[in-house]
């Protein structure tokens, strides 16, 4: 792509100083305003503004030539295109717009205004921005910001705006919503909403503009876009001069010069009084007002009051509020104003080919109205409401389908009190309102808390200061962004008792758009116990248990669906769902092909299928801190013709140890899940494992041949596992069972990919 700019969010234009300025030639000035005449005329006329027909084209070719031969080598008429009339623009005039400002959010800030405003601000190559340490209490120490979009999920965008717009912006939100002062964290998110393709401003209409491209495009004619819009003393000049003369041009094609309408005594407005009619009037446009008034008589002496087009300018026309002084100063007390208005409504307009003195306000009537639609967007958040109890649907039906232990501890999951934080109070919050999610961890790096803050309501699970040197990191999911799993990252160590014992020294969350986000310490060492939503359910809070030092011992969800539907779905799969907790982190999952890779956890990889079949109670699960391994061996459809042998260590006590072997030439490593033994079997360096056997399984995957059935035995002991391929060979590894419970993997999913894998015997996953 070659890098790009982004651009302002209030009036969408650049944040650099504009030094493409054409040249003062005379041949060069009467080619532009020759083009910008013909330009502005199609764009009249509702057409293509950019194109012309072919006679045209074939005009301005020679006049082109006509312009070259001549004797002034100081320009060309292609660079001219993209540069703006000197006459209008200056580049000491466009510096306004290199000073800039940036609106950010720091979920670690303390108090409730997290939002900030930084002070000066410099854009940087590929949507980057550049802050100087500012003022506000909750602007973070990072320096640098990525802008409408980021690639990073621990870091949140800024959006950038120049101090003139966000002064339009205010005096906008406050004209329309009767506040005094922004709320700037309603005014993030409302920004954080419309902020979509394409990631340079914001969704929204900035009027007639179009130099907002790549790279900041110097289009002549639009001189208006980059003039400052509180810099209108020319154009209050002008206006003064215009109300002294009392003379209002107008375009041909408007005329205030409409006649009576005739005697209408059946009116359905002959009756009622002027003042009546004068506010039915208000609720019209003007140009609609002139048509009612011409259709009923009544109507049309109730609208020739002077004052009643002077409360009409002031109510249209906020923009012009420096311009109030004006209006009421007036040294003629017969100031027809209804023809002052439609004369400002023509001259203001932000429209092609707009020139002095009108730009600076035109700009200011388009930033206007760009702030409009920013304002009603923020207007409807600040009218939300959060609910401070959760609802009785959501209390009734939520359940912990399991709960995590994460480190030792003496007492029983029923012996103690489990403490339960609801974080979703009604289903419409999470689309309503961002969430804030904090977490909390002791000077040993354990966590001791999770707060979750909606609105200004917060939802406490533990403690923010259990322990020595209590920290805090924190995350904001954007509305209708939601958690759908969480990873617990664990660490062995020795508390200050000198006792041996393991913590959650991170979390990731997982959520429902697939995106991650890590808190605390996540290293790849780590162990991690993932707590994942059900299938057709939603997290709806959490619960769990804190040991006497107010680090962590047990942890769950709280999950329901928001119908009936989803609560029958769910039960279908609980046991996956739970059983899928206890597996170890795995790094080696399934690809679709040679050159895909996917990035997904082995809890919840999109092409994987789960079938138990031998499954232990979620009880033992529960308390047990060992997680079950697995042994993956083909991740892919490739891998499945190099594979050479499925091997098992096997002693009297049971099933040691299993092992994928592959053919000599491919570099992939020989993979194990289980206990190795030194030594072969017998010998003296094998010990008291001297009874063990070594078995295995020769699979001829270069001829295709694969594992397409497992066996266990149909007791309630795990003491063989049988394997069977699709050319008729088995082996039994354990106990020669004779009633044996055999298991595929399920229609539609064998032939595609012929990929499973065990976890510790007991379960089959295959690949869709």
């Amino acid at each position: 792509m070659g890098g790009f700019e982004c651009y302002c969010a209030v009036c969408c234009a650049s944040l650099r100083w504009c030094d493409a300025i054409g040249s003062a030639s005379p041949r060069a000035l009467e080619r532009r305003d020759r083009r910008v005449a013909k330009k502005r005329l199609r764009l009249k006329n509702g057409e293509d503004g950019d194109s012309s027909d072919s006679e045209s084209e074939e005009d301005e070719e020679e006049e082109d030539e006509d312009d070259l031969e001549a004797d002034e080598p100081d320009w060309y008429p292609e660079e001219e295109d993209r540069l703006y009339d000197p006459r209008l623009v200056s580049e000491e005039e466009t510096q306004w717009l290199s000073d800039s400002r940036c609106l950010g959010f720091n979920p670690e800030a303390d108090g409730v205004n997290r939002a900030f405003l930084t002070s000066h601000a410099s854009l940087q190559e590929y949507g980057r921005i550049a802050v100087s340490p500012g003022t506000d209490p909750a602007q973070p120490s990072e320096l640098e910001y990525d802008c409408y979009e980021t690639y990073d999920e621990s870091q949140l965008v800024v959006f950038p705006f120049h101090p003139p717009c966000y002064e339009i912006l205010s005096r906008t939100i406050s004209s329309l919503s009767g506040v005094s002062k922004i709320d700037k964290n309603i005014l993030y998110d409302a920004m954080s909403r419309l902020s979509k393709e394409p990631k340079r401003h914001l969704d929204i209409n900035y009027g007639n503009l179009s130099g907002n491209e790549q790279f900041w495009a110097a289009i002549p004619g639009e001189e208006f876009s980059v003039a400052n819009p509180l810099d209108v003393d020319d154009f209050q000049h002008h206006l003064a001069e215009k109300i002294d003369s009392g003379t209002f041009e107008l375009s041909q094609d408007m005329s205030l010069d409409a006649s009576e309408p005739g005697s209408q005594e059946a009116s359905p407005f002959v009756n009622l009084p002027s003042l009546i009619i004068r506010c039915i009037a208000n609720y019209l446009k003007a140009h609609d007002v002139l048509s009612f008034s011409s259709a009923f008589q009544s109507v049309y002496w109730a609208t020739q009051d002077s004052h009643f087009w002077k409360r009409m300018l002031l109510n249209d026309m906020p923009w012009l509020w420096d311009s109030k002084d004006v209006f009421d100063n007036e040294k003629s007390p017969q100031l027809d104003y209804r023809a002052l208005y439609f004369w400002l409504d023509e001259a203001t307009a932000p429209i092609f080919g707009t020139g002095s003195p009108f730009m600076a306000i035109a700009n200011r009537r388009r930033i206007w109205d760009a702030s409009q639609q920013l304002e009603a967007t923020y207007s409807r958040l600040a009218k939300l409401a959060v609910s401070l109890e959760p609802s009785r649907d959501i209390v009734e039906k939520a359940r912990c389908p399991y709960m995590v232990k994460v480190t030792k501890t003496e007492l029983s999951k029923a012996a103690i009190r489990l403490q339960e934080v609801f974080w979703v109070h009604s289903w419409q919050e999470i689309s309503d309102f961002p969430t804030i999610i904090e977490t909390f961890w002791n000077g040993e790096d354990a966590l001791i808390g999770i707060n979750c803050i909606v609105g200004t309501s917060q939802r406490m699970f533990g403690s923010k200061t259990a322990g020595l040197g209590p920290t805090k990191e924190a995350l904001r999911l954007g509305a209708g962004q939601w958690i759908s799993g969480m990873h617990l990252h664990l660490k062995s160590r020795t508390s200050s008792s000198g006792a041996d014992t393991v913590v959650v020294t991170g979390i990731t969350f997982e959520l429902e758009d697939k995106a991650n986000y890590k808190l605390g310490k996540t290293a790849p060492a780590l162990g991690i116990r993932p707590i994942l939503v059900s299938e057709g359910q939603c997290l709806v809070g959490i619960t769990g248990q804190l040991n006497s030092d107010g680090t962590l011992a047990r942890l769950g969800i709280l999950e329901c669906s928001k119908d009936s539907i989803g609560d029958a779905e769910a039960l279908k799969n609980q046991e996956f769902n739970k059983e899928r907790a206890f597996w170890a982190p795995s790094n080696m999952v399934p690809t679709r092909g040679a050159f895909y890779s996917d990035s997904s956890t082995v809890w919840s990889h999109a092409h994987l299928g789960f079938l138990a079949i031998f499954p232990n109670p979620i009880s033992d699960l529960e308390e047990n801190l060992e997680p079950y391994e697995i042994l993956l061996w083909a991740k892919d459809i490739q891998e499945l013709s190099k594979l050479h042998q499925i091997s098992a260590q096997v002693s009297l006590v049971g099933i040691l140890g299993l092992s994928a072997e592959y053919i000599e030439r491919y570099w992939e490593p020989k993979r194990s899940l289980g206990k190795k033994i030194e030594g072969e079997p017998g010998t003296s360096a094998a010990g008291e494992n001297s009874a063990i056997q070594s078995l295995g399984l020769n699979v001829d995957g270069a001829a295709g041949e694969i594992i397409v059935q497992i066996g266990v035995p149909q007791g309630e002991e795990l003491t063989g596992i049988m394997l069977s391929t699709n050319q008729g060979n088995s082996v039994v590894f354990g106990e020669d069972n004779r009633t044996w419970s055999t298991h595929q993997a399920p229609e539609g999913r064998r032939e595609d990919a012929s990929l499973e894998f065990l976890r510790r015997s007991e379960a089959i996953v295959s690949q869709k």
